[in-house]
């Protein structure tokens, strides 16, 4: 009997279990989610959130409105950090026809084009609805995945390349695909300039706009500069391949010091025609961070050049002309200067050099040198975020460059220098004694040289080793008694700075950075006693780890591809004296993919940086205008609920700048909605042109008399998110408006024609308008 209780009690638990179960699922949730979507990274603009590669995650902190039917007051909320939001149903009742608005998008982000899985900022629907989504993308971060991925890079040849000899025709930029590996063949580099054309740099930017790359002079021991001398800028056109000198930046006003490689007196450049022939070249061994241009970016809208001087210390902007030309009236260029500050550095010893744009603002790299005081414990490096609009420095992230580090090199007695050391103008000393052949100097003196964003906003850091810069491959010492041939390897290394909510950023930790735990904690090298991207060795020929801390500064991320791309010396297991690339996985650490552009090459830089930082080459960004037209059921010129979103109707595009003729046309659909963009305009959509898109009230789809409703109806925030936009022309038959494109991934989805009835009232008669809508 007792028994026969407990299970009947048992019973009744359950039953009172899956009932409250049953609630949860099917009472609250819908109560809690009535409406839901989400706003993601659509970084190759196809309308598809994707989970692989791009892996395009959600946006968090991006705000939304629900109207109810003809309710002017919206409910709000704003996405998660998974880039979700929703609305109840005691928000949205079920049957109610409601408008969703998305605004305030991050900096520089408009909403992507319209596709499967996207729609635009205002989306009108019946409740309840489910995947009410907003892809967004810009155009720096744009790219199309794939083998239509081209990374450039600059590569060195010993030597003066303004003379005649091999050194002239030798190649100094190169492009390859993203996804090379292995030791370069034949055909794997396509040549875009030869070191007569520019020398020496450290490569720039892309304009993306016009498909031409910049380059900036870089200054380093044995390796001469082109004609433009240390503030040399350049621009490759990467479909013809010719090559303009843009400005020389002394013409401006911007010292960027003397060319080290001249001789003071007789202004004669001192080094050789031959790439293989020795050179001193004492006075570049000194000069080396110090003289030239550091990092150089464009800005978001590709028509300003920002730069960092290393002879001064000063970042600088100032406009280019786009698509980019050579500066003629020099005197008119409006050049801003600005001190870069530094973490309090012993000595004032500091040198700035990264630079990278990003999301409208730019990020400057800067190390504490130690050069006076020769103290490790002086030893720092530090970023600092500049705004342009207030001109005004927030550092960022401020790093101990005190934490013990793998040895460049295993050969006895290069084998125990495993950390940071000072900057030295000191030759250093052979460290593979004794070996009258081949003498290896290893002298890691840090350079902060690069920085890029992961696609949580974490921090990639890039560190050069300023030895690279004054050494080379088979070269004499500075002193004219010094007959060694000696082998400089340079040894950088790359850092990982999770971004925090509240916009600060840590710096890894034995291999922990954020939620993520690299592949090298406890491996007694990197900061906390272990490092995140681990596998940063070169494995000779007899299967022992002969290098480690082989990375070389200059970085590359391309946006959605969880992986970071740094140049590398000895980047292939195996291929000696050589130089290269390497990935390694964002998220692990763990080494990916391996490509060397060269290997034992005589004339080249060896170990020692023989190339120079990374551009990601992507198609410029998609554009599109356009969005609805609806019937003002109300006629008060705005886009309520419950309006009606009119399908079938033509409009049609002119180019106002040729006469206006027609040059394309869409139907809409779907709700009332069309489209001009790059695939339905025969000669794509202009940028930065004027144009007037046109309905003709007359096209027989139109049953009843229509004229315009009132424009501009709306005023304050979004205000032009849910208004009429549209004209009437002189005779009354046909709705225009106006309209400037912008540049490259500038969407603009607020080009709205709202139509009443021309006589009566619409209830009369919208009827048969009515019947051609389609409401989701």
């Amino acid at each position: 009997m007792i028994l026969s209780k407990k299970i009947s009690i048992l019973k009744l638990r359950t039953t009172y279990l899956l009932m409250v179960l049953f609630f949860i699922c099917f009472v609250i949730s819908p109560l809690q989610a009535q409406i839901q979507g989400k706003v993601f990274f659509d970084y190759d603009a196809n309308g598809l959130q994707s989970t692989s590669v791009p892996l395009e995650n959600g946006v968090a902190g991006v705000k939304v409105r629900l109207f109810v039917a003809n309710v002017t007051t919206p409910f709000l909320t704003q996405t998660d950090s998974k880039g979700e939001y929703s609305f109840s149903a005691l928000q949205a009742p079920a049957g109610k026809n409601v408008r969703i608005e998305f605004y305030d998008l991050p900096s520089t982000f408009s909403n992507g084009l319209v596709g499967p899985n996207s729609n635009t900022e205002v989306q009108f629907i019946k409740a309840p609805a489910f995947g009410i989504n907003l892809g967004i993308f810009n155009d720096d971060e744009y790219c199309i995945g794939g083998n239509e991925i081209k990374i450039a890079t600059a590569c060195y040849v010993q030597g003066d390349p303004l003379k005649a000899g091999d050194a002239a025709d030798s190649d100094a930029l190169v492009i390859f695909n993203y996804n090379e590996s292995g030791l370069a063949q034949n055909g794997d580099l396509e040549h875009l300039a030869y070191a007569r054309e520019i020398g020496s740099t450290w490569i720039g930017t892309y304009q993306r706009s016009a498909g031409l790359l910049l380059v900036g002079a870089m200054t380093r021991r044995h390796v001469g500069l082109g004609p433009l001398g240390t503030g040399g800028f350049y621009t490759i056109d990467l479909k013809t391949k010719k090559v303009t000198p843009l400005v020389d930046v002394k013409k401006l006003g911007i010292d960027t010091g003397p060319d080290p490689h001249l001789d003071p007196v007789s202004q004669l450049n001192l080094l050789p025609a031959k790439k293989t022939q020795w050179s001193r070249d004492s006075l570049s061994f000194h000069a080396a961070g110090k003289v030239g241009i550091g990092g150089a970016q464009l800005s978001t809208t590709q028509d300003t050049l920002s730069l960092v001087n290393l002879y001064d210390k000063k970042f600088y902007r100032f406009p280019v002309p786009k698509p980019m030309a050579p500066i003629v009236n020099v005197s008119q260029v409006a050049v801003q200067k600005f001190d870069i500050p530094h973490p309090n550095c012993s000595n004032n010893d500091y040198t700035p050099w990264a630079l990278k744009s990003y999301r409208g603002k730019h990020y400057i790299g800067v190390v504490c040198t130690a050069e006076q005081s020769q103290k490790l414990e002086d030893l720092k490096a530090a970023v600092y975020e500049f705004d342009p609009a207030t001109h005004q420095f927030r550092n960022l992230l401020v790093i101990p460059l005190t934490y013990s580090r793998g040895p460049i090199d295993n050969t006895p007695g290069c084998n125990t220098i495993n950390r940071w050391l000072p900057w030295t103008n000191q030759f250093p000393k052979q460290c593979n004694v004794p070996d009258p052949v081949s003498a290896f100097l290893v002298q890691p003196q840090a350079i902060l040289s690069d920085l890029e964003f992961d696609d949580d906003g974490s921090l990639f850091l890039g560190f050069m080793d300023r030895l690279g810069l004054q050494t080379g491959q088979d070269q004499p010492g500075i002193a004219t008694n010094d007959t060694l041939h000696y082998y400089g390897f340079m040894s950088g290394d790359l850092l990982r700075a999770q971004y925090n909510a509240d916009g600060s950023y840590t710096l890894e930790n034995n291999a922990q950075s954020g939620d993520l735990l690299g592949c090298g904690a406890n491996s007694n090298a990197g900061p906390g006693g272990g490092e995140f991207f681990c596998e940063d060795y070169w494995v000779s020929g007899n299967g022992a780890i002969g290098h480690a801390e082989i990375t070389n500064g200059g970085l590359v991320k391309i946006a959605g591809i969880p992986e970071i791309l740094t140049s590398a010396m000895d980047p292939v297991h195996g291929a000696y004296l050589s130089t290269g690339f390497i990935s390694f996985d964002a998220k692990t650490g763990k080494r990916k993919n391996s490509f060397a552009i060269y290997s034992v090459s005589p004339g080249t830089l060896g170990k020692s940086g023989g190339v120079g930082d990374l551009a990601g080459i992507c198609d410029a960004a998609p554009l599109e205008i356009g969005n609805l037209v609806w019937l003002d059921v109300n006629q008060n010129g705005i886009q309520d609920p419950d309006d009606t979103l009119m399908d079938g109707v033509v409009i049609t595009l002119h180019d106002l700048e040729n006469s206006g003729i027609e040059v394309g046309r869409d139907t809409t659909s779907s709700g009332g909605q069309y489209y001009f963009n790059d695939k339905n305009i025969k000669q794509g959509l202009q940028r930065n042109h004027s144009y007037e898109i046109r309905l003709d009230l007359k096209q027989t789809i139109l049953v009843e008399e229509l004229t315009i409703t009132t424009k501009n109806q709306v005023s304050g925030v979004g205000s032009g998110l849910r208004d009429s936009d549209a004209e009437l022309s002189s005779n009354a038959n046909w709705a225009f408006i106006k309209i400037q494109t912008g540049d490259n991934s500038q969407t603009n989805h607020t080009v709205d024609f709202g139509l009443k009835l021309a006589q009566k009232p619409c209830s009369e008669l919208c009827a048969p308008v009515r019947a051609r809508v389609i409401r989701k």
